[in-house]
């Protein structure tokens, strides 16, 4: 038999006994069926795929934030008020424009904020960074409190939110003695 250019007559034997399923120098040449997953086997390997795939896409978000203290003094004390200042950092992972609210939920009656009111657009796939000033009258501070800071979509369709504390002097109550809730 004539032998294709660069084959060898062992090269042939070889390929012969793996189609046939024969053995060469006593070991077993499987067929190629037995090299692929059987369809059980393949079906199971196929969900695992599709759940842990459609797990990873839920945890996707539109956006991102931050709430970061500024540098320097962590409370700032003056004229009958505790202030805290953080730096809130908003990202849009979206190709559109996006209009976004802050929240604060959780805190204490009486904080007041500045910084973030109304609504705020970031551009798409853009990034904002903008300051959140908290006051607290000192009258009305009873220690340091642990509150939200939350993010959402003014369409409604998700919310995100990070635990931010509110820190300042120790409290001291009329006679002279630390209150409650003071850490």
């Amino acid at each position: 038999a004539e032998l294709d250019e660069g084959l060898t007559e062992v090269d042939v034997a070889t390929a012969l006994a793996v189609q046939h399923g024969l053995t060469l120098e006593g070991r077993h040449v499987p067929h190629a069926h037995e090299h692929f997953v059987d369809g059980e086997r393949l079906l199971l390997l196929l969900l695992a795929g599709a759940a842990v795939g459609s797990w990873a896409l839920s945890t996707i978000r539109p956006a991102s934030f931050g709430v970061t203290r500024m540098t320097g003094a962590p409370y700032l004390v003056d004229e009958g008020v505790v202030r805290n200042q953080f730096l809130v950092r908003v990202v849009n992972k979206r190709s559109v424009p996006v209009r976004f609210r802050i929240e604060v939920a959780g805190a204490p009656a009486g904080l007041r904020r500045a910084g973030f009111e109304g609504e705020l657009e970031v551009a798409p796939l853009g990034e904002i960074v903008r300051p959140l000033v908290l006051q607290q009258d000192r009258a009305r501070y009873g220690g340091q409190f642990h509150f939200q800071v939350e993010l959402r979509d003014t369409a409604g369709t998700f919310r995100l939110s990070r635990e931010v504390e509110f820190l300042g002097p120790e409290a001291v109550g009329r006679r002279g003695e630390v209150r409650d809730g003071a850490r």
